[in-house]
């Protein structure tokens, strides 16, 4: 979905699938994307044609959030060319990996790449509910089939850090995504900071900018705030305590420790900067093409993760594994949102997707079709459902 402005001094905004979205970090949530979308500050433009995906799962991932009103539902339908989603419904919970390891070990020696090269473990995703999974399904390929295999996982930022880098990157850079998220922290209300959003897109100014106007003493607080701890920058002490005093904070004396201020002078244009990268660093918190990434791509394993873990991945083929009722949905959780994150995980695969669930017994009976995920009833005519016993390993 592309956005370009209607105003004098155009500006051009690229919105994503927001059929696609699960993180509420950094405001890439459903709702913002959806608010920009539906601003009357814009022209619209959509792009529905999809050139990424194999007709089969293209038309199977539109079935799954039918009905849902995401923008991403909006996409051109290729004919229905015949191929279904091959779904291995296997009689225990354990079977789901020995069947995986075959379909593998046939996957390497039968297939190839899209563009005809020969196959590599690396061109293989399976992708779980949980880490404990992803934690089992390792043990087992590795052991007892010799199956390489990677984890990925997904970098977590502790409260105290994250609160830090949103203060110093408002210092560094008067950055206006860390000053919206800033605001919730503090206590403004969403329907407000929507309002102001409003309102500064209309001005023509940054968030950062609109705000620094505002007389609400709120939005006032903090702007005062980073005056005092600007002015504190002459030496290393008093940034320190600046910082410590910062409302909402709630920065420790071990953060110090952790994280070496004094390794770079104060003075230097960039010192702040050099802060805000150490903390990126020490939690991993990059894009898909950082180094990190890198090795992974270039380490020849089956790479196995989590659901939420694979956004921006892609393999040639992707297993999709426990997608029982009450796993997928899982107990708890928001079941649009765990819709959503299956939508993604499927979306993955650039030749196919192969689905697990496994059958179990409820009251002393065998629960067989109907143990598997709602969300793939759901799409049920769109799936190949293959029952896998051991005798057929």
């Amino acid at each position: 979905v592309g956005l370009a402005s209607i105003t004098e001094g155009s500006q051009v905004f690229v919105v994503g699938d927001d059929a696609q979205s699960f993180y509420q970090f950094r405001y890439a949530n459903l709702k913002g994307i959806q608010d920009l979308w539906q601003s009357d500050k814009w022209d619209k433009i959509c792009f529905p044609d999809c050139h990424r995906l194999p007709s089969h799962i293209l038309r199977a991932a539109q079935a799954l959030i039918a009905g849902e009103n995401y923008l991403g539902g909006k996409v051109n339908l290729p004919p229905d060319n015949g191929n279904r989603i091959l779904t291995l419904q296997c009689t225990t919970s354990d079977i789901q990996v020995e069947a995986v390891a075959g379909l593998i070990k046939k996957i390497m020696q039968e297939e190839t790449t899209g563009n005809g090269k020969p196959l590599t473990y690396n061109n293989i995703m399976i992708l779980c509910p949980t880490s404990s999974f992803v934690d089992k399904v390792c043990f087992v390929l590795e052991t007892n089939f010799s199956i390489p295999t990677k984890k990925r996982c997904k970098p977590v930022i502790l409260e105290e850090y994250w609160r830090l880098v949103l203060v110093l990157r408002m210092l560094h850079a008067e950055d206006s995504l860390a000053f919206r998220e800033w605001l919730g922290i503090t206590g403004v209300t969403q329907a407000l900071i929507s309002k102001i959003r409003k309102e500064a897109f209309g001005s023509g100014e940054s968030l950062y900018d609109y705000c620094n106007k505002l007389t609400d003493p709120i939005i006032k607080g903090i702007f005062d705030y980073l005056v005092v701890v600007k002015q504190s920058m002459v030496d290393l002490n008093s940034f320190k305590r600046a910082l410590k005093d910062f409302p909402a904070l709630q920065i420790e004396e071990a953060v110090f420790t952790e994280i070496p201020f004094d390794n770079w002078d104060i003075q230097n244009q960039n010192y702040l900067g050099s802060i805000i990268q150490f903390i990126y660093e020490k939690f991993g918190l990059f894009d898909e093409q950082d180094e990190n990434t890198a090795d992974i791509a270039e380490d020849d394993r089956v790479l196995v993760t989590t659901m939420y873990s694979a956004k921006g991945l892609e393999a040639e083929f992707v297993f999709i594994m426990w997608l029982n009722d009450k796993i997928i949905p899982m107990t708890g959780r928001d079941p649009k949102e765990q819709l959503r994150v299956l939508y993604v995980g499927m979306t993955r695969a650039k030749q196919d997707v192969i689905f697990t669930f496994h059958e179990k017994f409820d009251g002393g009976k065998r629960v067989k079709h109907e143990a598997m995920s709602p969300f793939l009833q759901k799409i049920i005519s769109f799936l190949e459902v293959r029952r896998i016993m051991k005798s057929s390993l």
